[in-house]
């Protein structure tokens, strides 16, 4: 668990020495790690680790930034998975490196307000976790160059991307013709009716904005949630952060402890509602939990502007953070996303309110700061002359189950300890009152209970550091090394074969 890190540092330093030094350290690295695998000696690597400036890391900006060619070659050193898939190499342009090229133009110029080139920092996550997985698929050690060997063939083609880049916008994504979809399909050598369900297309899109001809002729398609089949597979939204690489995470046991968290929770969001969606929109029960807070707690019916830090404003005996934007920052300041980032980290709960979808990105942002997520639950009917429910975490109107919409979500029927997440044993559940759908207080209330009982709080902790890794894609010398997001969605492709 420990190779990653060093690597990842090494990588660290690329934007702080020259090429020749850098090759230089990255190649004696290389050297000791082969060694050291070779010996299978892990306090070898342990004194390599002692050697090299952890903290330069976090000079990366992006794991995005470190080129393909520069992933290591001594990487897992096989596939852990019982089957094979094959990756096609000669799609035309248009369909891989017209989309891929860009991408990575986009991502060097992100502005401070989270934008790249006007393009919503969400949507970019989208298109950085469709190139992440392009990049794992081709270079993973379960992959096949005999096609006839192969259990599945990958499609390298970044859908997100094209429908995000495309001038146009709208559900089914009309900008990308499907003459120009049906020009790709043509492309698939091995794609006929028998091996149709076992293509796998990345698609970072919902089925709401899915273009029609990718569902109806690419039922295995790895997406956002909700699943809406089961050839469907939910994948979670990368991390461009090194601080969400496995062996970082991992090797970081002060995120996984209450040790310099000094809020008891932490909830930062916007409240202005989103103008294509209805009045009675998710967003709405943000400015509910808001409103209700501060009639609870501050008794002020005012949007807060500041850190509730001072002794007038406690819950729970401690101070929190409860606002509804992040103050501007400029060149000189941290990020946004670096100031959350230091929020969660000093926060003991992070409330998940809902948004546009019926899955939240944030969920990924407090766990890889160790937050503990909590969340409202409805209860969703499945067959209403069976009396068939499932648990909803979304609206109290919410037609999507939990598991659906969540990726790896553990259910009873799951036997194999390495295969998906046990959500339940960290979140914190409170329940929609069904005579009053708007009442945000059972939600305080879970929080509360749990934030005043110490050992319960480090118990949901530590349960969720043993998933957490579960939930990040591992690049570089990461890749295919842990039981990451990207070894998740091939146990989840493995499954498919049963």
């Amino acid at each position: 668990e420990i190779f990653g890190l060093a690597v990842l540092v090494v990588f660290g330093l690329v934007t702080q020495v020259n090429t020749t030094a850098h090759l230089k350290l990255y190649n004696g690295f290389v050297n000791q790690m082969t060694a050291v695998r070779q010996q299978g000696d892990s306090s070898d690597t342990k004194a390599v680790l002692r050697n090299i400036n952890d903290s330069s890391i976090l000079q990366l900006s992006s794991m995005l930034e470190v080129p393909v060619s520069e992933w290591p070659t001594i990487g897992a050193s096989r596939c852990r998975h019982n089957f094979s898939f094959f990756v096609y190499d000669d799609l035309p342009t248009n369909f891989t490196t017209d989309l891929e090229t860009p991408l990575l133009d986009i991502l060097s110029s992100k502005t401070q307000n989270g934008t790249y080139h006007g393009v919503p920092y969400h949507g970019v996550e989208n298109m950085e976790t469709e190139y992440a997985l392009v990049q794992l698929f081709r270079t993973s050690p379960c992959r096949t160059y005999n096609a006839s060997e192969a259990n599945f063939w990958v499609v390298p083609y970044m859908s997100f991307a094209d429908c995000s880049l495309s001038p146009g916008y709208g559900p089914g994504c009309p900008q990308v013709n499907q003459k120009k979809l049906e020009v790709l399909s043509s492309h698939l050598k091995y794609y006929n009716q028998q091996t149709q369900n076992r293509h796998v297309a990345v698609q970072l899109y919902d089925n709401y904005m899915s273009p029609k001809y990718m569902r109806r002729h690419f039922p295995l398609r790895i997406m956002t949630g909700p699943q809406e089949t089961d050839t469907e597979i939910v994948a979670p939204i990368f991390c461009h952060s090194p601080s969400g690489q496995p062996s970082v995470m991992l090797s970081d046991k002060q995120r996984w402890t209450s040790k310099g968290r000094i809020y008891g929770f932490a909830a930062v969001y916007g409240t202005k509602l989103n103008p294509r969606m209805r009045p009675r929109q998710p967003r709405r029960w943000r400015q509910l939990f808001y409103d209700q807070f501060q009639a609870r707690y501050e008794k002020s019916a005012t949007v807060t502007t500041n850190v509730k830090n001072s002794s007038t404003f406690l819950f729970g005996d401690m101070p929190y953070i409860l606002e509804s934007s992040v103050p501007l920052v400029n060149s000189n300041e941290k990020t946004r996303a670096n100031i959350l980032d230091d929020w969660y980290r000093q926060s003991h709960i992070c409330p998940i309110l809902p948004g546009d979808n019926a899955w939240m990105r944030r969920v990924y942002d407090v766990i890889r700061n160790g937050c503990i997520p909590a969340i409202m639950e409805s209860t969703i009917t499945l067959d209403a002359g069976k009396n068939k429910t499932t648990a909803g975490w979304w609206v109290p109107h919410g037609q999507y189950a939990a598991d659906k919409a969540f990726p790896f979500f553990q259910t009873s029927r799951d036997n194999n300890h390495n295969i998906d997440v046990d959500y339940r044993s960290f979140v914190i559940v409170a329940h929609y009152n069904s005579s009053n759908q708007d009442d945000m207080t059972p939600l305080m209330d879970e929080m509360l209970e749990v934030l005043q009982n110490p050992v319960e709080l480090e118990r949901r902790r530590q349960a969720m550091s043993e998933y957490a890794v579960r939930l990040f894609y591992g690049l570089g010398r990461d890749a295919h090394v842990y039981n990451d997001a990207f070894s998740q969605i091939l146990y989840q492709l493995e499954g498919q074969l049963k």
